[in-house]
């Protein structure tokens, strides 16, 4: 079972409606869970130790985090410009495609580019500073076009602030650890950062550099302790080619390619 797409679908059909019946949402995501099998999957199948346990865990912990959204006034009192909106970009000689998972405005008129999260783990605030993800969302508002029902749209706005909301936050502690008590979230879901219209110019720099090196055939592995661990390519990164070096025609070409984008 596909258990991520599943989630969200019941989520963002929550967070894009003016809908105050959480119950209603819940039934929903409860459907989900009893019609969806483990071999559902297009890519790989969820193999489980005790299923009926599992699956009650997971549409326990999917119910949480709707009723804990539901609950904060910062989610409650945004209004939602954007949901799930695809866009086309243009990067330098590249076009990304993508899918921003929310624009929001504050009453206070503030705009805040939200991508929701489904991992355990959150990272630190630098690697956050630094996401390409969020920077390339920020990028399309003020640079892409948006496909929103059935028309396109060229927001040309910059977020105020780009935030990485952890839906997982709001699952309430078991059991009293780390000086939170049972029954409490797990803290704030949101970690937040901006970018600045200087920033954006250098995450162009940076995009058109990596495209470039797409298309001589470089692909350097960035280990990430965040990411390898559920990458499908990373016992390939680890095995046969960790030692290969960069054929010494192509890192010159790759040499000159950069220096004439500097």
């Amino acid at each position: 079972m596909d258990l991520e797409p599943a989630f969200l679908e019941a989520f963002e059909r929550e967070v894009s409606t003016d809908s105050h019946q959480p119950q209603e949402r819940i039934e929903d995501l409860n459907g989900h869970w009893a019609t969806a099998r483990q071999n559902d999957s297009p890519t790989l199948p969820i193999w489980w130790k005790d299923e009926l346990a599992e699956r009650e865990t997971y549409r326990a912990d999917g119910v949480a985090i709707l009723e804990g959204y539901r609950n904060k006034d910062y989610n409650r009192n945004a209004k939602i410009l954007l949901a799930e909106a695809s866009f086309a970009v243009k990067v330098g000689r590249q076009t990304f495609n993508g899918t921003l998972d929310q624009l929001r405005q504050h009453p206070d008129g503030s705009l805040e580019l939200v991508d929701f999260k489904t991992s355990k783990a959150a990272p630190p605030q630098a690697y956050v500073d630094l996401d390409y993800q969020l920077g390339l969302y920020a990028y399309a508002l003020k640079h892409g076009t948006f496909l929103v029902k059935g028309q396109l749209i060229r927001p040309n706005v910059m977020p105020d602030k780009q935030t990485l909301y952890f839906l997982r936050h709001h699952i309430p502690y078991k059991r009293a650890t780390g000086g939170k008590l049972a029954g409490e979230e797990r803290g704030d879901p949101r970690i937040s950062t901006t970018r600045s219209a200087e920033q954006l110019r250098a995450l162009k720099q940076d995009v058109s550099a990596v495209a470039r090196m797409i298309k001589l055939g470089l692909h350097p592995r960035s280990p990430d302790p965040m990411k390898c661990g559920c990458c499908a390519y990373a016992d390939a990164c680890r095995g046969a080619t960790r030692d290969a070096a960069l054929p010494t025609g192509k890192l010159d070409d790759l040499l000159i390619q950069l220096e004439n984008i500097a």
